[in-house]
């Protein structure tokens, strides 16, 4: 049986083709040379600074009239929880909010909007341990079994011990 092989050029494929090619290596080639002659550079990019030196932060009041501004306030959130007019839940979130505003008043770190363990990444294990006590009985519907009245003198140490 006889078989019969032909073999096409080597440039028998489309010329469109060819030119195509061409085209897609010469494009880039021919656009890199005229932004080199124009001295054409690109925007650096952008480096990361080094962070600066937190500035040292300023008190606007004294040690004294913060600590008993506070003071007044856990006293505040005291007398409503013995009279009845908020519950072991509001407590905590109260109390919770006066010691971390507390805190940012002394520090000037924004605890209001810390989560548990950023609280912890700060290095201060008071505020940290009362945090975490408030943790279960502020986020529970409901907050029975918690000793309000201890975390309340808890919270009332912390600010008082402050340095």
């Amino acid at each position: 049986m006889p078989v019969s092989v032909s073999l096409e050029d080597m440039f028998a494929y489309s010329t469109l083709l060819t030119i195509l090619l061409v085209v897609l290596v010469a494009l880039p080639l021919l656009v890199y040379l005229i932004l080199k002659l124009k001295k054409f550079k690109l925007p650096a990019s952008k480096k990361k600074k080094k962070p600066e030196a937190p500035k040292p932060y300023v008190r606007k009041r004294s040690i004294q009239e913060i600590k008993s501004d506070y003071l007044k306030q856990i006293d505040a959130i005291e007398r409503k929880y013995k009279n009845n007019e908020i519950d072991d839940r509001e407590a905590y979130l109260e109390l919770s909010t006066v010691v971390r505003s507390f805190v940012q008043e002394m520090t000037g770190i924004k605890a209001v909007n810390l989560t548990l363990s950023e609280i912890k990444e700060l290095g201060l294990p008071k505020l940290a341990d009362l945090i975490a006590e408030f943790y279960r009985p502020e986020f529970a519907y409901e907050s029975d079994g918690t000793d309000t009245v201890r975390h309340i003198a808890d919270a009332r140490t912390v600010v008082t011990q402050w340095n």
